[in-house]
């Protein structure tokens, strides 16, 4: 999907089989059998870039740029008994206005807010009617970042004024103070959280384990991280004595 100046945005709902899509600066949804685009904003006036099916799969929302500032638009179908692909009309509601440039739009696993990237790389986030609840901290380069899965974290690549990349843990309600996971003075980022919340993977460099850059993961919580190291250790106990056993049915 070229987006006429940059790679196009991809986002699915029912299990796949239905995908919107954004290229030539438009937006289109289709199934993944016929495969026949219908468009749901061509504007000439304006770019889509970004776009998120709602974890229900009954509203899509992107973003419109005009060139001078970014909306959020929250498309749904005319008809809602039909596939979105069988719609040739849809109603739009503009969220969020012009004002600004926005960019690393996103919806959480719950469906209950968005967020996005600023200027200056400062993340919003809002609920799904585009009234804002918080802000996190700006970074002097829009990195990339990660929903949990109960919607009320994201694990956050930023960048200080030194241009050092560390992975941050930012509440998206602003009840608590941004923490900074890495504390590295190389590159943290591209970071991922694990299904059940307990774990943040992401990429590393690390002086102390020479050039390259390596997958490093952080339990969440105390007793995770026991319960897998004791796992882990009678796992090799277990290998050592079948190793070790004179008895090979043992």
């Amino acid at each position: 999907c070229w987006n006429n100046d940059s790679d196009g945005d991809v986002t699915f709902c029912d299990n796949g089989s239905q995908v919107a899509f954004t290229t030539g600066g438009d937006l289109f949804v289709m199934d993944t059998i016929i495969r026949e685009p219908t468009l749901v904003h061509g504007d000439t006036r304006t770019h889509e870039r970004e776009c998120a099916f709602s974890p229900d799969g009954r509203a899509l929302y992107y973003t419109s740029d005009r060139g001078d500032s970014t909306r959020i638009i929250k498309a749904e179908p005319e008809d809602p008994l039909k596939p979105w692909w069988e719609n040739s009309s849809f109603r739009r509601t503009t969220i969020v206005d012009e004002g600004a440039q926005r960019l690393g739009f996103s919806i959480s696993p719950d469906g209950s807010r968005l967020a996005w990237h600023d200027p200056c790389g400062i993340f919003t986030f809002a609920d799904t009617n585009g009234t804002v609840i918080s802000h996190g901290p700006p970074s002097t380069e829009g990195g990339g970042y990660a929903w949990s899965p109960d919607g009320k974290w994201i694990a956050a690549q930023i960048a200080d004024e030194f241009a050092n990349h560390d992975i941050w843990i930012i509440s998206t309600d602003g009840s608590r103070e941004p923490y900074n996971l890495s504390r590295n003075f190389k590159y943290d980022g591209e970071p991922a959280w694990s299904p059940d919340g307990k774990i943040i993977a992401f990429v590393s460099e690390r002086p102390e384990h020479g050039s390259g850059k390596f997958l490093r993961y952080v339990y969440l919580d105390r007793e995770t991280e026991e319960i897998e190291t004791y796992v882990h250790e009678f796992d090799t106990a277990r290998t050592v004595i079948r190793e070790n056993a004179t008895d090979p049915d043992r």
